[in-house]
């Protein structure tokens, strides 16, 4: 199971490196692109993690099956240090929204905790979170969601942005 610690890392930690280079772009749209990728990325990771969760979780071979205790090291060492690394890197594209972003990338890792705390040994009766899971998969798709939604929704908010001629900040206009 040591692929899954370098999945999160290639699903999220690559194209995490592309948009935080992008959001130092001096076009104001260039970064709200970024922006809008950062945000979506966020659910991909969210979503390909609850996805190996759901399979690895499961699944009655011994060679994909995973602990708890299994599930708590690829959170930590994972999933919770990519969002924070992820939210710190973008940070350049989210002056003035920094509340915003603080508020996504936590809520991200808070999310990645949810994954442990939903085990269930295959063959088991499910029980709290996994039970939940399980039984409300639309709900817990939105709930994975949550970061993206708040950050797409202060995209929404944000005022036209432009760039001043002897700067390369953009400025609300």
């Amino acid at each position: 199971m040591v692929w899954l610690f370098a999945l999160i890392w290639i699903v999220g930690g690559i194209p995490m490196a592309i948009i935080s280079e992008v959001m130092r772009a001096e076009n104001p749209r260039t970064v709200k692109v970024a922006r809008i990728a950062f945000a979506l990325l966020l659910a991909a990771d969210l979503l390909v993690a609850a996805r190996i969760f759901s399979t690895a979780t499961a699944n009655q071979s011994p060679d994909i099956r995973a602990s708890q205790g299994f599930w708590w090291l690829a959170v930590i060492a994972g999933g919770i240090p990519l969002a924070l690394v992820s939210g710190r890197a973008v940070r350049r594209g989210y002056v003035g929204h920094s509340l915003v972003l603080s508020g996504a990338t936590l809520l991200t890792a808070a999310l990645y905790l949810a994954f442990p705390f939903g085990y269930v040994p295959a063959g088991d009766k499910l029980t709290g979170l996994g039970r939940f899971a399980h039984e409300h998969h639309a709900l817990g798709i939105v709930i994975l969601l949550l970061p993206t939604l708040i950050l797409l929704a202060d995209e929404l908010r944000r005022k036209r942005e432009v760039t001043r001629p002897d700067s390369t900040e953009p400025v609300l206009d």
